[in-house]
């Protein structure tokens, strides 16, 4: 009885290569050599973190956020929030976020979401949250993005752009934009 092999019926693409390596990257064991040492396992403050651009990445993200909302029905008013994330790896991080945005109307919106740094700048996220409007909770899905610009050791000035869509009221979708400011250490 003759074996098949992957090759004979999934060519090799980059695509192919990447599905085969999820589980490598998420189970933390490799099936080849270890790789050098990357941002995440070298001490702090050394010469070889920072040649390896551990400075640049660090793992934990502290965001104030100041801006305008727009909701789709009836509501305009402005955001306050604040975000905190945990970077796991050079592209992907895990998050929390809260946010109130007063005006004409008062809501208050807790989440969590994963963010995607896809770009060293650009980072991009999704998330779902609870959100109170006049004593009901609602599900709310977030999308949204920033683009950071360093004005400091360890400090971002970011624009930042969220679409809550509203899964119990689509016609309350909210969208809110403003200036992040961050602090990663």
């Amino acid at each position: 009885m003759a074996v098949s092999t992957p090759d004979q019926w999934w060519p090799a693409t980059p695509l192919r290569a990447a599905i085969l390596a999820l589980p490598t990257v998420f189970s933390g064991c490799a099936t080849t050599s270890p790789p050098p040492a990357t941002w995440s396992q070298l001490p702090e403050g050394t010469a070889a973190a920072e040649e390896a651009g551990e400075l640049e990445h660090r793992r934990h993200i502290l965001n104030g956020f100041a801006g305008v909302a727009q909701e789709d029905a009836e509501m305009e008013g402005y955001a306050l929030g604040i975000d905190y994330e945990y970077r796991f790896s050079e592209l992907f991080g895990v998050g929390a976020f809260t946010e109130v945005i007063a005006g004409e109307g008062r809501a208050v919106i807790i989440g969590a979401d994963l963010v995607w740094h896809a770009a060293e700048p650009l980072a991009l996220f999704v998330g779902y949250g609870e959100e109170r409007k006049d004593n009901d909770w609602e599900g709310v899905m977030r999308l949204g993005g920033l683009y950071e610009f360093p004005v400091g050791d360890g400090w971002t000035l970011s624009p930042t752009v969220a679409y809550d869509f509203s899964l119990k009221h689509p016609d309350e979708d909210v969208l809110v934009f403003g200036l992040s400011l961050g602090y990663a250490w």
